[in-house]
């Protein structure tokens, strides 16, 4: 068996953008999922707001888009990630935090010449 086919849906990439997808299509406004992305960007955005990153009026269109935006902009995207050029900066998941007993691994920075984004029609 493969070590991917380890990885429980929870965290496997497939499974996330069907689960995604599909709540994208039939236009879900009451999704968990979207709702903890919602919070998370918000949070971001916050946070970028106050270190300069971004500007009042940036963080004012993200909060309108998250809140108010049509909910096409949760769409899901595939990001192809050559493995040679991130290979030295994996980090494992501790076993503890994974989700399931499949490997799993973390890409603290990753810039944007390092992948291409996909999106499927599904």
């Amino acid at each position: 068996m493969s070590p991917s086919a380890l990885v429980p849906p929870s965290s496997n990439p497939a499974d996330l953008y069907k689960a995604m997808s599909d709540e994208v299509r039939r236009k879900e406004r009451h999704s968990p999922r979207i709702d903890k992305h919602r919070a998370v960007w918000q949070a971001l955005s916050v946070t970028w707001e106050a270190d300069g990153s971004i500007d009042s009026a940036t963080l004012e269109e993200i909060v309108f888009l998250l809140n108010d935006g049509e909910i096409d902009i949760w769409r899901p995207l595939i990001y192809l990630i050559p493995k040679v050029a991130v290979e030295a900066r994996l980090q494992p998941v501790p076993p503890s935090e994974r989700a399931g007993i499949g490997p799993e691994y973390i890409i603290e920075v990753l810039d944007g010449a390092e992948f291409d984004a996909i999106e499927l029609n599904v």
